[in-house]
């Protein structure tokens, strides 16, 4: 190997190695929270190692991206600490199990109406199951002809609670538009309402099919359950229960956006929900009674941006004999997109005059980061990429699986919680693509550097290859 080559060789490693170390330097200069546009310091009761923290709606406003890949945790030195997510960004809700539940129906002379008039005979198991049940003052055969006024419902079977109950019935021509109460039980004596008037429906429309066959219970432990009709009865083919997953659900937080109509179209509606949550939940208040209308919901995530198919639906607001019955919250796969619309079929009358208002629901995102180093530990998010670059990165967050040594779901839920402060802004320059880049006097003085030392390294390895050949 010659001199010559060694020293430009020697000039050459030294310029990349410089090369990379100013790189590095430059890069983790965008890992601190000066650089985010907002901040919100986090207090903690010092003695664990990891935080839980519920992504406030401040949080999802001024992030950058959907998946909250803009967000960071820094302790009080302003090193970035771990942290990880409770839910996928775009994860849908979790499956609810399914389960079959006896029914036995109730019925009663008009004389005795009522559920409290009932007079049963039933039959049990020794773990509580229902074999049979009869009326006491009745023969079997009577009591088939007396009127049916409700269901009993056997849940004693099951270990979970019961979300909500889906209905089967007996087809019939006049179709169905009725309300029931439902009431619990565990010994058959004690009854108490957990849900009152709920509707049933089953109508054909304009080539459409109106279905409500689901109640919602809000996680109902019970054994027994006893449907009553509200009017006309209804001959039920089976009931089935969603239970509720072991997984602990947090609270479902619910936003209402106020409609406006789209420009150059009078018919469609969309909605601005300020922000892009997980919503998997849709429902709307419609301005007027007897309104039915199918329709396409969309949504997207920039004003500019193509519309995209969420959901073909029916919605609706109809009177009945007693009370109104609307259109259910529409279950979707959890959604970031902050801009919807709602496409009302053409012809079906649209959704009339008035303010239409859409209600979107979520599960809140819950974030678990390391308290690594001293507080005051802060949240920093809303950056945007460099001039003329994509963010196209994922997302830093961790699976908390590789977050919490021994994960298991839903232990996240039991660790000990962290408050969020206000939010305040920090940096507003960085909402604007590239610009705080550009202007960043660190990174430029840094660059800078980095070109003068390239430039003497070259220059020196060049005089020494130049001497060593003259001396050659």
């Amino acid at each position: 190997m010659s001199l010559e080559f060694f020293g430009a060789g020697f000039g050459r490693g030294v310029a990349a190695f410089m090369l990379v170390e100013f790189a590095t330097v430059a890069l983790a200069a965008d890992e601190r929270p000066d650089v985010f546009a907002y901040r919100m310091e986090l207090t903690i009761a010092p003695g664990a190692a990891f935080y839980r923290l519920e992504v406030p709606l401040a949080v999802h406003q001024g992030a950058t991206r959907s998946d909250l890949g803009d967000l960071r945790v820094f302790n009080g030195a302003g090193e970035p600490v771990p942290y990880g997510f409770s839910r996928n960004a775009e994860g849908a809700a979790m499956a609810s199990p399914q389960a079959e539940l006896p029914i036995f129906p109730l019925r009663a002379t008009a004389a005795r109406g009522g559920a409290a008039q009932l007079d049963l005979r039933v039959r049990q198991n020794p773990d509580g199951t229902i074999v049979s049940m009869t009326a006491r003052r009745a023969s079997p055969d009577a009591a088939s002809q007396e009127p049916l006024q409700g269901y009993l419902i056997d849940a004693s079977g099951i270990r979970r609670a019961i979300g909500a109950l889906t209905l089967n019935w007996v087809a019939t021509d006049a179709g169905v538009n009725i309300r029931v109460d439902v009431e619990a039980s565990d010994d058959l004596k004690g009854w108490r309402t957990v849900a009152a008037g709920a509707p049933l429906l089953d109508l054909q429309f304009a080539g459409q099919r109106l279905r409500q066959r689901g109640i919602e219970l809000d996680r109902l432990q019970a054994r027994y359950l006893r449907l009553m009709f509200v009017g006309t009865p209804l001959t039920l083919s089976g009931v089935t229960a969603a239970l509720v997953p072991d997984m602990p659900e947090s609270p479902r937080r619910t936003l209402t956006a106020r409609g406006r109509a789209m420009p150059g179209s009078a018919s469609e509606i969309q909605f601005d929900l300020g922000a892009a949550l997980p919503i998997d939940r849709v429902a709307f208040e419609l301005p007027q009674v007897n309104t039915v209308t199918p329709a396409v919901l969309l949504a997207r995530g920039q004003p500019d941006d193509p519309w995209r198919v969420i959901a073909n639906t029916v919605v609706y607001r109809l009177a009945g004999a007693s009370g109104e019955i609307r259109s259910p919250a529409l279950e979707i796969p959890a959604t970031s997109l902050r801009f919807w619309l709602l496409r009302p079929a053409p012809g079906g009358g649209g959704v009339g005059s008035g303010e239409l208002r859409m209600l979107a629901s979520h599960i809140p995102r819950h974030l678990v980061f390391v308290a690594r180093g001293a507080a005051p530990f802060v949240l920093a998010y809303g950056k945007r990429p460099r001039a003329g670059e994509k963010d196209l990165a994922g997302s830093p967050a961790l699976p908390l699986a590789s977050l919490m040594p021994g994960y298991k779901t839903g232990a996240e839920f039991s660790l000990q919680i962290a408050q969020a402060g206000a939010s305040v802004t920090a940096n507003p320059a960085a909402l604007q693509s590239g610009i705080a880049d550009r202007f960043d006097l660190r990174k430029l003085g840094l660059w800078a550097v980095l070109l003068v030392a390239v430039l003497i390294l070259a220059f020196l390895a060049w005089r020494v290859a130049r001497q060593m050949t003259k001396g050659g």
